[in-house]
Formats: structure tokens, sequence, C-alpha cells
């Protein structure tokens, strides 16, 4: 019995993370964030209004733990500027 029910408390941590997404945010023109290297204020302030957290890396920002990777940049669709 014991068992089981670490077994479901294991298969259910992994279920929580499976939907959370790492990459960088886009802006209204779908390009990726840019930030002042080391500002990670910036950067954590953008990743969390759209659900994760987030650091400032060689001059863009960068989020980790997104919800829905909708609103991260996609490298396989171009779209920055309408491009």
């Amino acid at each position: 019995m014991m068992k089981r029910i670490l077994v479901l408390i294991a298969f259910s941590l992994v279920l929580i993370g499976a939907d959370a997404h790492d990459g960088y945010p886009k802006d209204s023109k779908g390009c990726k964030m840019t930030c002042i290297t080391a500002d990670d204020k910036f950067c954590n302030s953008i990743c969390k209004g759209i659900g994760g957290k987030g650091e400032c890396n060689w001059g863009v920002c960068w989020c980790t733990e997104v919800p829905n990777k909708n609103d991260l940049w996609d490298p396989k669709n171009k779209t920055c500027g309408g491009k």
C-alpha cells in the first residue's frame, strides 16, 4: 500500500513539471526580449508576467517554467517584425 502511494506521488510530480517550458519571451512584434546584461530584475518581471521565472543572458531574456509555450519565441516560426 505504501509503495503505491509513493509511486502515485512520484507520478504526480512528473505530470506537474511536464507542462513547464523554457525559452525566450517575445515582445509584441514576435521578437526576443532584449535586456542589459545582468539586468535580471527586468527579465524576471517579464517572465513572471507569463507565469515563469527569468534572467538576462547575453543581452536577451531567458524564461523558465512558463506554462504556455505560445508565450515564448519559436525558432521554427521566425516572425520577428512581421517577417
